[in-house]
């Protein structure tokens, strides 16, 4: 990866893919990140974040769970690669910051039969792209839902990487759910 060694430079990049991010950032070692969001390249920590930790020890790409941006307050979801030096050593780490809402304006395009929808789920089972934006970032497919015995089973397999035609009972009626595993990158 190219190192990204100036705010100017990073903010250009910003600029030539601005449609398809809410931000970039560049972190360095210890977390400090600064991003494109601030016109002055403030720092923010963000050491805690899983997707930081799982590249600080050792993780070359690290996808997130659906988390709510330091930034904006919106869901978001972070691609990261790590940086290194010429001598290999871990110097920080630059990711994208990407809106949920474009990953809901896909899959609210697919149709399943007359009724059917596509929903996305994060790894943790939270529902990150759904026809009903008020369950984006509430629903949590592994949980017991009372009007919906079963599909946290589903959830569970769903999670696991595994496959499959379950069925599921909601408040109406029965209901086939067919899920499959997406690979995020092909790295």
């Amino acid at each position: 990866i190219k190192i990204i060694n100036s705010w100017a430079n990073l903010n250009s990049l910003y600029k030539e893919n601005k449609e398809k991010y809410e931000l970039l950032l560049w972190a360095d070692s210890k977390g400090n990140a600064m991003n494109t969001s601030d016109p002055y390249g403030s720092s923010v920590s963000i050491k805690e974040r899983d997707y930081f930790i799982s590249i600080k020890t050792g993780e070359d790409i690290s996808i997130s769970n659906a988390l709510i941006s330091k930034s904006s307050g919106e869901p978001v979801i972070v691609l990261a690669k790590k940086v290194v030096d010429d001598k290999g050593k871990f110097i920080g780490m630059i990711g994208a910051v990407l809106k949920l809402n474009t990953f809901a304006s896909i899959t609210n395009s697919i149709r399943v039969g007359e009724t059917g929808y596509a929903v996305l789920v994060d790894g943790t089972g939270t529902a990150i792209a759904h026809p009903d934006p008020t369950i984006m970032m509430k629903l949590n497919i592994v949980e017991k839902i009372e009007n919906y015995p079963g599909l946290d089973k589903i959830g569970k397999n769903m999670i696991q990487g595994k496959e499959g035609i379950e069925k599921y009972q909601d408040i109406k009626n029965k209901i086939s759910k067919r899920y499959h595993n997406i690979s995020w990158l092909n790295c």
